[in-house]
């Protein structure tokens, strides 16, 4: 797999999880994708919770 390996350490970041656009059969909490840091076409986000204490 060479897109998994050297050549792209340093050059892209990892996301991790999911969106709505990601596709129903890889949609789980370990999923990761890549992404070079400058592209603007990502659906990334981050979600937010509160627990009561």
């Amino acid at each position: 797999y060479a897109d998994y390996s050297q050549p792209w350490f340093h050059t892209h970041k990892v996301l991790k999880g999911a969106s709505f656009a990601t596709p129903e059969r890889v949609v789980r909490p370990s999923f990761r994708n890549f992404y070079m840091p400058e592209r603007g076409d990502v659906f990334a986000g981050f979600r937010t919770c509160r627990i009561e204490l």
